[in-house]
């Protein structure tokens, strides 16, 4: 009597403290940051010669990894955009209000407040965003996730390593926290009279940004210390929310680090 064939053994589900790391850059950042956190790596023939030390991180910590063609790395990753290599990892831990305000420690610094931005590619845009302007933590309000999909991570091309992600409970405390650390709080709406470009935005800055289709619940707004509005043409009734973020975070960066981190252009 012939035995039936076993079936292929499908990739297991990462459960809530794992999450599957797409894209070259992501996966790149993961490891140079959080090493430990690699569990498990699937990657093409094509991507060995790029990531030889992650491999031989792998064989020396006894993790486990895999060479694979591109069709089964699309059922891994859950999708077509993986850039040849999917890590699965532990979640990067969220840390408390209180250990990301010590951790910004003093002087000039801005923070991202996000209400109800549940897109994972908006968010990963945004975590890109900060990473490149220096901003220490998202935190998150309402819908925005506290933990980050396959898509964010990805979309965020590694600033995901370089920026906390923060679950704001208690917005009321929350926002007493960030005062009592010496920041100020503005909301951002089209509608504000305050003119970004003609404002001296304080060194700390926490900007509140809400979604697309709603923007900022009144209760926000009456938290914040103030409104700001980014100017424009008129001709499109508002900027996309990570488009949004990179303007704020952009003109905050110039006012306040641009000049000790500016370097001669080369030529």
């Amino acid at each position: 009597m012939k035995q039936k064939p076993s079936r292929p053994q499908k990739p297991s589900r990462p459960s809530d403290d794992e999450v599957k790391v797409c894209g070259v850059n992501a996966c790149r950042a993961l490891f140079k940051t959080r090493p430990h956190d690699v569990i498990r790596v699937y990657l093409t023939q094509e991507r060995i010669k790029g990531f030889g030390d992650l491999l031989k991180h792998c064989a020396e910590n006894k993790k486990a990894y895999k060479v694979i063609e591109v069709g089964e790395l699309e059922k891994v990753a859950g999708g077509m955009h993986h850039e040849g290599i999917c890590v699965l990892a532990r979640q990067k831990p969220s840390p408390a209000m209180g250990q990301m305000l010590s951790r910004v420690g003093p002087g000039p610094a801005s923070l991202l407040l996000l209400e109800d931005v549940e897109n994972p590619h908006n968010l990963g845009a945004i975590l890109r965003v900060c990473a490149h302007f220096g901003t220490a933590a998202v935190l998150s309000i309402g819908g925005t996730p506290a933990r980050l999909s396959t898509a964010a991570y990805r979309t965020s091309e590694g600033g995901a390593e370089h920026v906390d992600l923060v679950d704001v409970a208690d917005v009321r405390a929350g926002m007493e926290a960030l005062r009592r650390a010496g920041f100020k709080v503005f909301a951002t709406s089209q509608f504000g009279k305050v003119n970004l470009y003609q404002s001296e935005l304080p060194p700390r800055s926490a900007f509140l940004m809400g979604s697309e289709s709603y923007g900022l619940s009144r209760e926000l707004m009456a938290l914040s210390d103030g409104v700001v509005a980014i100017p424009g043409s008129g001709l499109v009734e508002s900027l996309n929310v990570a488009c949004a973020s990179s303007v704020l975070l952009a003109e905050h960066w110039r006012q306040h680090q641009a000049a000790s981190a500016s370097r001669p252009l080369r030529r």
